[in-house]
């Protein structure tokens, strides 16, 4: 899937740009060579060369510029599949993690007796329980056309970080062992650091929250981040966003 632009009158714009379905082995298409990751190792990526490459009109995927409103809805329910995946590794760390202190002794003791390390696993499986109703939750609103965009962002947010919490306290526990290429830990840790960047990163997953929050209390947004200060002119002298709202509704309050 290819996205380009197909009118420049558009350009620095998100309209004007459409997807494109390009066959492997179209002249001019070069695929580089694989990627050397930090982790997922299992995942092949590597960079996509296009060199002159021209496709007929079948190979357009919708509407001639709509190309972004169709990945952005490709990318709600690729969220809701990570967070899912955020979800099912997190489980599997936290069973490493609790064999580990079940086995793993120190002065005479299993580690796991010990109240700090009692308190990483608690940690670990409170966040790992909200993270799965999370997705159940944002999952069921997804399927019935009630929330398309802010619970799949949210279940994405909250459960990717959720999983770099319970990765680090994972061999935090297993101590020098789970620094070892040998424990599954090790691998899982590497692993989970990407659910943070794809499919969103982080930080525009943040900034998306505030947005929705917002319209809960009839506020509209500026241009700008509201997680950045005041607007323009404030005295902080910072780019910034605050909010601007609308009229409410008179309400009658009874006297007591």
């Amino acid at each position: 899937m290819v996205f380009a632009r197909t009118d420049p009158d558009t350009a620095g714009t998100a309209r004007g740009i459409s997807a494109f379905l390009v066959e492997a082995g179209t002249s001019g298409l070069f695929v580089g060579p694989r990627d050397k990751k930090m982790g997922q190792a299992g995942a092949w990526t590597a960079e996509v060369v296009l060199d002159e490459v021209r496709v007929s009109t079948d190979a357009l995927v919708g509407a001639e510029g709509a190309g972004f409103r169709t990945a952005m809805k490709s990318l709600a329910r690729g969220r809701l599949h990570v967070a899912a995946l955020c979800v099912g590794l997190a489980d599997r760390i936290l069973e490493e993690t609790a064999q580990a202190a079940a086995t793993i002794r120190q002065g005479g003791r299993a580690i796991g007796e010990f109240q700090l390390v009692q308190a990483h696993l608690a940690e670990s499986e409170a966040e790992l329980y909200a993270g799965r109703a999370m997705v159940l939750e944002a999952a069921r609103a997804y399927d019935a056309g009630e929330d398309m965009t802010p619970a799949p962002s949210s279940a994405k947010l909250f459960c990717s970080e959720m999983l770099g919490r319970v990765a680090d306290r994972g061999v935090q526990v297993h101590g020098g062992m789970g620094y070892m290429r040998s424990v599954p830990v090790e691998r899982f840790y590497r692993d989970a650091r990407l659910f943070r960047i794809y499919e969103g990163t982080s930080d525009p997953e943040t900034d998306h929250r505030p947005a929705a929050a917002g319209r809960r209390g009839g506020l509209r947004r500026t241009s700008w981040s509201c997680w950045r200060g005041g607007p323009p002119s404030s005295p902080e002298g910072r780019p910034g966003s605050g909010w601007r709202s609308r009229a409410p509704s008179p309400r009658t309050v009874p006297r007591s």
